[in-house]
């Protein structure tokens, strides 16, 4: 399996998602705060990350799907705090928790 964590340094070393540009990671060292998650929501979690960031840099909503938003939901319990980064902006991952809508 293709492991969606990697090692973070220096600056961001305390992110729990980073992206650059095509290439995007968990970051290891809170791994064993992920290890409730399956495979297949792990792999999830990079272009949920990216969503929200790239829709809140244009100040628009996500939508997500009802497996999506419990996905979210279940990780910000976890490690809200934590903030998650791309090239469009960082915030911490609590941030999205209000206000989430849902899509069939």
């Amino acid at each position: 399996m293709w492991s969606p964590f990697c090692g973070f340094d220096d600056e961001i070393s305390n992110l729990l998602y980073h992206d650059w540009d095509t290439v995007s990671f968990l970051n290891e060292k809170y791994a064993d705060r992920l290890a409730f998650l399956s495979e297949k929501e792990l792999k999830q979690l990079p272009d949920l990350f990216s969503s929200l960031l790239k829709n809140n840099h244009y100040g628009e909503p996500t939508q997500l799907s009802k497996e999506k938003a419990d996905l979210l939901r279940r990780v910000s319990d976890i490690a809200g705090e934590l903030k998650i980064s791309s090239v469009w902006g960082q915030a911490p991952l609590a941030s999205f928790r209000s206000g989430i809508a849902t899509t069939a």
